[in-house]
């Protein structure tokens, strides 16, 4: 499908009026309406089709009342939105509350790996072709020691891959992050996502969240509050107080380019290191660089390459670059360049590796470059112990008697809302029933993501943020606006994912790459819930490792 608003800064101070229905809207009006009839067919799926409620005000606070607050507008978080829509078939008011003015196209490439290919499909059936659309296959590795003498070369290398594709239909693309994340933002309805929001706080009680934001912008309450946030997540920051992620001693550089006279042709990727060296690796002892092809959509072809510069922290001190692994300002993985002199440091550190690469590296458009850590949470430590869990779980039916009007089952009609409190945005209302603490979260408030699980870039960061949505929407579906809902959420996550960073990386052989990316499939959220009615759990097909 093709793309109508990549080119258009997408931003609540930009709208644009629509030439067919009169409304303002911050996309095209072809946009704008074939975003609309999406929408239509996701409600479409529901036997019953429902009229999302319009957003409440509390007596006491004046804060819009809202079913579901997502912070971070990124993949996750716009996964984690389009997911709730479809198990919900639009009945709720759910919000995405990003901290940029617009999108805009930023970011590297991602591996479309296949367990998020099923993710995708389990949202909407149609969602995994309008991506797939987009992704190029790579079909040509050329390894290249540190001075750009080839090591290795090898085409249609992965047979293995070939004999999977077979099998299950389906094989890993890469696509632009931009692309991923522009394709989940045209999947919402408009106005879903809330751009130059900065939540500074939130507030929990008994009903649910108040989130306030910078600049005195209005507050807002929700039933719950999804941490998509990144890296340094000021949900889990509040919520856990457990520090920030580890510093992996590695930092990275990358930027979009266009392609140029030297570079390797389409499908071709090329990395720079000493063999045997896995530039991603915490233990990574040298310098190494990537340049890789990827998917774009019409208004980003002229950017279809990416380059990537990684390097220990030892090599880029030594080059005299300064980089503070602690600062809070520090960006993710794929945020906005931290300035002008991100370029520059690169060429501080990388001024010996081979002309071919750096004539790439110089032209690029230094507010283009984005300097960035990388970070990981442990999460060896974590465990849960079933029985506890499950009765911390399940003594939130009584605080939340009315959960099961908000479970989203075609059976149960229109949604029926009359139970929204009224309360003071900064209320301290007595807790009758303890918050429920989790994994990743406590009481209405859970993580997805890197906020939860940052790792090193193994190829399945952004994969298993999709996966985090679709189970996230999926026990929500099932039990309802509640506690309950996201404990289960956060207990059916942690085994697979510690299990997929160590079986099914990008560095995996073909039988663990079958076994836990290849065989396990989700419940579709867009079908009847009767229809799944005995399952207690999103995912089939998935045995964890023993940890």
């Amino acid at each position: 499908m093709t793309s109508f608003c990549a080119s258009v800064p997408v931003s609540m101070a930009t709208r644009m009026h629509c030439d067919w229905c009169g409304r303002r809207s911050a996309q095209s009006s072809a946009a704008h309406h074939l975003r609309d009839a999406r929408f239509q067919r996701i409600q479409t799926r529901h036997s019953a089709v429902r009229v999302r409620a319009p957003v409440k005000m509390t007596t006491k606070s004046c804060a819009a009342e809202i079913d579901v607050a997502i912070v971070g507008g990124g993949p996750g978080g716009l996964a984690a939105a389009a997911a709730i829509t479809s198990a919900f078939g639009n009945s709720l008011n759910v919000k995405v509350f990003e901290i940029q003015k617009a999108y805009k196209p930023q970011g590297s490439v991602i591996a479309l790996a296949v367990n998020c290919q099923y993710a995708l499909e389990a949202i909407d059936p149609d969602m995994l072709s309008r991506f797939t659309s987009k992704g190029i296959q790579i079909h040509e590795q050329i390894h290249r020691d540190t001075t750009g003498k080839v090591v290795r070369a090898t085409e249609n290398q992965d047979q293995a891959i070939d004999v999977l594709e077979q099998k299950y239909k389906k094989r890993p693309v890469v696509i632009g992050w931009h692309e991923c994340r522009q394709l989940l933002f045209e999947e919402l309805p408009p106005e879903t996502v809330e751009f130059d929001k900065q939540m500074t706080h939130y507030v929990q009680d008994d009903h649910g969240v108040t989130l306030h934001f910078d600049r005195e912008q209005p507050a807002v309450h929700a039933k719950l509050l999804v941490g998509a946030d990144g890296y340094f997540s000021k949900v889990r920051t509040q919520c856990l107080d457990d520090g920030p992620p580890t510093f992996s001693k590695s930092v990275h550089w990358r930027a979009r380019v266009g392609w140029q006279e030297g570079m390797p042709k389409s499908n071709t990727l090329v990395k720079y290191t000493l063999p045997g060296m896995h530039m991603w690796s915490p233990a990574a002892e040298s310098r190494g660089a990537l340049v890789i092809p990827m998917g774009t959509m019409e208004s980003t072809k002229d950017k279809g390459w990416t380059w990537i510069l990684g390097a220990p922290i030892e090599e880029v001190r030594k080059a005299g670059v300064h980089f503070d692994p602690n600062a809070r300002t520090a960006k993710t993985i794929q945020g906005d360049a931290e300035s002008s002199s991100a370029l520059e440091n690169a060429l501080k550190v990388f001024p010996d590796f081979p002309p071919e690469l750096m004539g790439v590296v110089r032209q690029t458009d230094p507010a283009t470059v984005t300097q960035h850590g990388l970070y990981m949470r442990d999460l060896s430590g974590l465990s849960v112990d079933a029985e506890d869990f499950d009765a911390q779980a399940n003594g939130d039916d009584k605080e939340n008697n009315s959960h099961d009007a908000l479970r989203a089952g075609p059976q149960n009609g229109t949604v029926d809302k009359s139970d929204r409190p009224t309360h003071g945005a900064g209320s301290a209302a007595a807790h009758d029933t303890p918050r429920s603490k989790g994994i990743w979260g406590q009481g209405r408030v859970t993580l997805v993501g890197d906020a939860a699980h940052a790792t090193i870039n193994n190829g399945q960061g952004f994969c298993l943020a999709i996966e985090d949505g679709v189970v996230l929407a999926w026990h929500l579906r099932r039990q309802g606006l509640c506690q309950q809902a996201l404990r289960m959420y956060e207990k059916e996550r942690l085994p697979r994912v510690r299990t997929v960073y160590q079986k099914g990386n990008s560095a995996a052989s073909a039988q663990d790459k079958e076994k836990y990316l290849y065989q396990p499939t989700f419940k579709a959220l867009w079908r009847k819930q009767e229809d799944q009615e005995d399952a207690t759990s999103c995912i089939t097909g998935f045995e964890p490792l023993e940890f």
